[in-house]
């Protein structure tokens, strides 16, 4: 019984101890204002002289139970997440090129065109190529897929 007891009290004080460093140890660091403004400025007019790079038109077919043909047309340009992203992306473009039109073939194989039809779809269907697209080259550079043609026939 005296056993059970000494067990209870350490038990309580070690949560008691636990408690009050967790309240007391640990302090949140203070935040500038001044330098989180100069900070939100800085980022904000860096992503002002990001200009979105532009790829190669790609057509794509897609599945389709019905007798008629149906494919996907599109034109997408990539937006970095910083001008060292964007002169990444532009010195490698060609290769791009390639990882972008099989991430697009395989993203648009998995999606019935109905699905990519509607503007769910295609939300759904930028943020797949874009994390399939930084599955393939193993980083992540792409902020943003942007398309400048949709076209769906």
């Amino acid at each position: 019984m005296k056993i059970i007891m000494m067990l209870n009290l350490v038990v309580v004080l070690a949560s008691l101890g636990l408690v009050s460093y967790a309240h007391l140890g640990i302090k949140k660091p203070e935040l500038n204002p001044e330098s989180e403004l100069e900070s939100l400025k800085s980022e904000a007019i860096e992503s002002t002289k990001l200009v979105p790079i532009r790829f190669d038109k790609v057509i794509v077919n897609l599945q389709s139970r019905k007798t008629r043909l149906r494919f996907l047309d599109v034109e997408i340009n990539l937006l970095g997440y910083t001008l060292n992203d964007q002169k990444i992306i532009e010195k490698n473009k060609s290769l791009y090129q390639t990882f972008l039109n099989d991430t697009l073939i395989d993203v648009s194989a998995k999606m019935k065109p109905h699905e990519l039809n509607s503007v769910t779809g295609k939300l759904l269907f930028s943020s797949k190529v874009k994390n399939g697209f930084k599955y393939k080259i193993g980083k992540d550079l792409v902020k943003r897929v942007l398309f400048t043609r949709f076209v769906i026939q």
